[in-house]
């Protein structure tokens, strides 16, 4: 199989390098203009600087059309002080009454919306960056680009302002950034740039630095460069901020049935400072993350743990650093942050202090991070463990090798006050030896010491990912092999004990064929076998036939076969189990999309087919809805209906989104969900004010029921939040 892989690769390379032989190559420049006063930023281009600075355009499309030129013009400018970067951008329009402009607020999703996203190099590595967005509403979005793409952190947030205004002509953007919530080489006068507009009723999207199809907007090799940036106040940015909560809870005690009232006062600190050109610290005390939505419910129908996403802010920043090997999921977690201040059966556990040192000195990226958390008492009755005080550290470094590859090594630490230490060393390496290909090296064990009983033998992790990209085709393949102990205290593991195969290769011709944009042929080829070489689990998945329209909407058709040995039976629903013995069954599904530029856009994903010994009809239905740039709706619909020998049942989670922007600094967000598998219903309201940069007042209420039947409904807990923060920068 991988032989015929490779020649496959091998032939659809030399393809690829020929239908894009006409690509545009040079990389654009633009010259930053040097200005004695600050600017208003208020979307107009009305100051003199905008008349003096150059301009530059020519932006290429991604898509529809590879290459060609974009169909709207765009220009761009820069000026800036010694304290602030000033970027303006024209978005010429001819149809200005069709610019999609449906989103307002902070970090909401402007890829539904026409569009302008700024990613600046400043340190000129050709692989991480500043990410900043803005559409027509002045929504405002920003994040950090960590090893072009592989990391994407949305969740990182800085001081900034934009002013976006529509006007007959099309539409403007004015953005200032502060030098102080940058870090950068004072000694460099040239930042790499990049420059992206969605023109979004076309579905098109256009670069200032061209792009074709085989790359990622976050192929910083690729981008243009921005020079004369030049006697820049570097300083050494420090941010403090304090917070006050103030907690409300009721609670109904299952014994008694009745409710137990609290009260509570709360008050912390976080502080940024940059130390360095290139390093900022982090820290932290008596955390709070009262404002965080909570987890999105989850129906498990397998026999291994569910994985929920990291959403704590504290933990977000930065997280690209932390990654380590290629992106295997939850498979591959040696450091998972959701282990510091939340125990395994989820509750929430005291981050009493926090440190962490993120950046890059030179051709050195570093991270490191260290926290101490509380302690929870046993509860005998619902079966829960005592957990103890525990001491946690991560230390993350990687060397910059050529332009685009690295090496790095991982270490972890968790100490708690019982006497159980882990650690967990790991060393991975990243070869691309051009545009196309992406391999992966990949290594880590575990030493657990002080522990009664622990195993210490077969505790590791290794393996080798490729990755080739192509115009229209890409493929993957990774081996890999996990010990049997392999239990990271400090990361997360969906299983152990297995050997890995796993080929996965995408096919998208573009016919020229009236409204089709390009077709989509997919196969995942999924292996899993134990140490002693028995066949465990083996997943293939073949979208038969996919096809994207011009217009942006999407359908494929696909089959999947599946194995399962089971050594032992599982649970699979209260009361239903699942015997041990070897499984095999097909199904297969029918999936389509609408483009998110309309109004309203709906997702339809249906599979039918064998599971286990029996059947399972399984649904998922989205529909959201944006009437206007002040609300947005989003309902999602999770069926399946399983029938075994052992017996039937039917799983609905029913989720809705509601959220309403009064302007881009004030948002009321609201998330309902309910499930009957779990017997629960429970709301969360979050209204967040950014009264002013970096500062916010969040006034959260949370509301869980327990919910036989909808006619049916107990009040099981409320909680009401104010947590108000101020943030002071020099």
């Amino acid at each position: 199989m991988t032989i015929a892989i490779l020649g496959v690769l091998a032939t659809t390379g030399a393809m690829a390098q020929d239908s894009t032989s006409d690509a545009p190559k040079p990389r654009p420049v633009i010259e930053a203009l040097r200005i004695d006063s600050p600017l208003s930023v208020d979307g107009v281009l009305d100051e003199l600087a905008w008349e003096q600075a150059p301009r530059s355009g020519d932006f290429f499309q991604r898509q529809p059309v590879e290459f060609a030129p974009s169909t709207e013009r765009t220009e761009i400018q820069i000026a800036y002080t010694a304290e602030m970067l000033y970027v303006a951008v024209r978005a010429y329009d001819r149809e200005p009454e069709k610019i999609v402009a449906g989103e307002m607020g902070l970090d909401v999703g402007i890829f539904r919306d026409d569009g302008i996203v700024l990613l600046f190099d400043t340190f000129h590595d050709r692989r991480n960056a500043y990410f900043f967005e803005t559409n027509p509403n002045s929504s405002r979005t920003d994040g950090i680009v960590t090893d072009e793409g592989r990391d994407f952190n949305i969740d990182w947030d800085t001081i900034w302002s934009v002013q976006s205004r529509i006007h007959e002509g099309g539409w403007t953007a004015e953005f200032g950034i502060p030098f102080s919530s940058l870090r950068f080489d004072p000694a460099s006068d040239t930042w790499g740039l990049q420059v992206r507009r969605i023109i979004k009723r076309n579905e098109e999207i256009t670069f200032w630095s061209p792009i074709g199809l085989q790359a990622s907007l976050f192929r910083m090799s690729l981008a243009g460069e921005v020079r004369g940036l030049r006697d820049l106040q570097v300083g050494r940015s420090l941010r403090v901020t304090p917070f006050v909560v103030g907690d409300a809870s009721s609670a109904r005690d299952e014994d008694t049935g009745r409710s137990e009232d609290t009260t509570d006062f709360d008050a912390g600190l976080d502080v940024k400072w940059g130390i360095t050109d290139g390093l900022t610290l982090d820290l932290t005390v008596n955390t709070d993350f009262a404002e965080t939505e909570v987890d999105e419910i989850q129906t498990n129908l397998t026999r291994f743990p569910l994985f929920f996403p990291e959403k704590r802010a504290f933990f977000l920043e930065n997280a690209g650093i932390f990654q380590f090997g290629p992106n295997l999921g939850p498979f591959l977690q040696p450091f998972f942050s959701r282990r510091i201040g939340i125990s395994d059966d989820g509750r929430m556990v005291d981050l009493e202090a926090g440190a962490r040192l993120a950046g890059r000195a030179g051709e050195w990226s570093l991270g490191f991070l260290g926290a101490r958390t509380g302690s929870l008492p046993a509860d005998p009755e619902d079966d829960l463990e005592a957990i103890p005080e525990s001491t946690w550290g991560v230390a993350r470094i990687k060397r910059n090798l050529g332009e685009r590859s690295f090496v790095g090594l991982l270490a972890t630490h968790r100490d708690q006050d019982d006497g159980t230490k882990q650690t967990i060393f790991g060393a991975d390496y990243n070869w691309k030896p051009d545009d196309a290909w992406d391999v992966w090296l990949f290594g880590a064990g575990t030493d657990t010491h002080d522990s009664p009983g622990a195993e210490t033998g077969d505790a590791g992790v290794f393996g080798l990912s490729t990755l080739y990209r192509a115009d229209q085709f890409n493929a993957r393949f990774v081996a890999w092999e996990v010990g049997e102990n392999w239990e990271p205290a400090a990361g997360f593991t969906l299983r152990n004990g297995f050997r890995n195969y796993c080929t996965h290769m995408t096919w998208e011709p573009r016919p020229s064929w009236r409204g089709v944009r390009n077709l989509f042929h997919q196969l995942t080829i999924d292996y899993f076998d134990n140490p002693d070489g028995e066949k465990e689990t083996v997943e293939v998945e073949f979208d038969l036939f996919g096809m994207q329209f011009l217009s942006g909407d999407f359908f494929t058709v696909l089959g999947h076969y599946t194995f399962e040995r089971l050594d032992e039976p599982f649970e699979i629903f209260d009361g239903i189990e699942i015997p041990s013995g070897e499984y095999e069954w097909t199904d297969v599904g029918f999936f389509f999309t609408t483009p998110t530029s309309r109004p309203l856009d709906t997702d339809l994903f249906v599979t039918v087919g064998d599971f286990f010994d029996g059947d399972r009809l399984s649904a998922n239905f989205l529909l959201q809805y944006r009437p206007n740039k002040y609300f947005r709706t989003r309902t999602s619909w999770n069926h399946n209906r399983i029938e075994l020998p052992a017996g039937n049942f039917t799983t609905n989670i029913i989720r809705q989104r509601i959220e309403v922007s009064f302007s881009p600094d004030l948002v009321l967000n609201a998330l309902i969900q309910s499930s009957d598998a779990s017997e629960s219903l429970g709301i969360n309201l979050r209204l967040n004010w950014h009264y002013r940069p970096g500062s916010d007042l969040f006034v959260v209420y949370n509301h869980g029921w327990d919910a036989p039947d909808v006619s049916d409904l107990t009040s099981r807990s409320r909680q009401l939040v104010v947590k108000w923060t101020w943030a002071w920068q020099s």
